[in-house]
């Protein structure tokens, strides 16, 4: 929670209200970092607008489908047996299943669900 509050501070502050200025909104997880009562206080003493999203929600952002089928074709197809074929296999994954067209589908995805909610 510290760290994570150092990062909003020399990272996310200036940049977010140089950007954004008071329409910035922190869109974050409920991860401990992110939730923790001290992070809740700095954020409340910095006056930061935050928009809770839902924990590792597939469905709003690619990014977690892309682990989830990185980890299952890793589980399946590559069966890494040390911490260097692992690495090997993530590699291999990202350079030749995540293609352009996964990508764009994931986001077309996410965008659905965004105008359900």
């Amino acid at each position: 929670s510290c760290r994570y509050q150092l990062i909003l501070h020399e990272s996310y502050l200036s940049w977010s209200r140089r950007t954004f200025g008071s329409r910035a909104i922190l869109v974050q997880d409920w991860a401990p970092a992110h939730s923790s009562r001290a992070t809740a206080g700095y954020v409340g003493r910095e006056s930061i607008q935050v928009e809770a999203w839902p924990p590792e929600s597939a469905d709003l952002n690619p990014i977690e489908t892309v682990w989830a089928l990185l980890k299952r074709w890793l589980t399946n197809h590559w069966k890494p047996t040390s911490l260097d074929h692992l690495e090997e296999g993530v590699h291999h994954w990202w350079n030749t299943h995540l293609t352009q067209e996964v990508c764009i589908r994931l986001i077309e995805r996410m965008q659905t669900k965004m105008r359900e909610i």
